[in-house]
């Protein structure tokens, strides 16, 4: 389902799963080229927050471009800030499932799944590269150097304390 969809179930996709306003802005969305899910996968978080900036419109009056001395009223188009969260997240998320191969639907794109990649922003951005093995050397023990070497390998594969546990029950 990464070919084009109908515009129908964009419009339900955008609104139910992004909360996109109304039909006014699906249609903006669709125009800006999300016509299918494989759209999400090719936009950057910076494209999502432009796209959003560029669809919101202050209100107020503008001049009339057939009367320059008439003014006449510029529609209101808001647009959420949780609609621009969801969209970045939802980008990011079929980058992923395209990076393993998954094909991409509405399933998979829902914000029950989308919003893992939340957490997983706050896993990234907490992520402190380990310290340097030490070599083996007179001044350090084997039995020092293993015990340096597991918690060197806890760092560089992200292995919690319950790595531990599981050790300590096989033993």
């Amino acid at each position: 389902m990464t070919g084009i969809i109908t515009p129908r179930k964009m419009c339900n996709f955008l609104t139910s799963q992004l909360n996109v306003a109304d039909d006014g802005q699906v249609d903006l969305f669709i125009g800006e080229g999300f016509d299918s899910f494989s759209a999400f996968a090719i936009f950057l978080d910076t494209d999502s927050h432009y796209l959003c900036t560029s669809l919101r419109k202050p209100g107020g009056t503008i001049q009339d471009q057939g009367n320059a001395n008439k003014t006449i009223s510029n529609p209101v188009s808001s647009m959420m800030h949780t609609t621009e969260m969801r969209l970045k997240f939802t980008c990011r998320a079929a980058k992923y499932f395209v990076n393993i191969g998954r094909t991409l639907t509405a399933v998979n794109l829902a914000w029950t799944f989308v919003k893992q990649f939340r957490l997983l922003d706050d896993i990234i951005e907490k992520h402190q590269p380990p310290q340097d093995l030490q070599p083996i050397s007179s001044s350090l023990s084997i039995v020092k150097w293993v015990e340096h070497f597991e918690e060197y390998l806890r760092g560089v594969l992200g292995v919690d304390e319950s790595f531990d546990v599981h050790r300590k029950e096989r033993r």
